[in-house]
């Protein structure tokens, strides 16, 4: 049986082997990136199978009413599986109870024409994101890929009376 749970420090290191195993979507960095973010403790979730774990998702918190999944992996040979829908509606639940409005990522824009972005873009889709915008460059990326925006409301909001 699957489980979802809070990563704790000693999981970094899987969730570091997971983006590795994961090359044509994450830049070399990115593993010891999410090494270093999982071992300090910051917001991620894993899905485990027993002692096996299947995927992670990394959240931070920008502002105190949004969150972004920073960065979302499943193993290859669990990709398909559902893995990842689960760790999108895990994570988006609990950040509801605690006060989240809004969801976003980035991901590779459509103008890239790279096939394994395609089905990523699809995924956020199904998992109830809309594209929003496009930046170009984006921080911290290579010049020539521009991220798109996806985002996803958790609730309703509006003016406060």
């Amino acid at each position: 049986m699957r489980t979802i749970r809070r990563c704790r420090p000693e999981d970094a290191a899987a969730c570091a082997e997971i983006v590795r195993g994961a090359r044509e979507h994450f830049d070399e960095h990115v593993a010891e990136e999410v090494r270093g973010a999982v071992a300090s403790g910051e917001a991620a979730w894993v899905a485990m199978q027993g002692e096996h774990h299947l995927g992670f998702a990394l959240v931070s918190r920008p502002l105190p009413r949004t969150a972004e999944i920073r960065y979302l992996a499943v193993v290859a040979d669990s990709r398909g599986a559902g893995v990842g829908g689960e760790l999108v509606e895990a994570v988006c639940a609990e950040l509801v109870d605690d006060g989240v409005d809004l969801v976003l990522l980035h991901t590779l824009d459509v103008s890239v024409d790279y096939a394994p972005y395609e089905r990523t873009r699809a995924f956020w889709r199904r998992h109830g994101f809309v594209r929003v915008a496009v930046i170009d460059p984006f921080p911290g990326w290579r010049p020539g890929n521009p991220a798109a925006l996806f985002v996803r409301a958790l609730r309703i909001t509006g003016p406060k009376t």
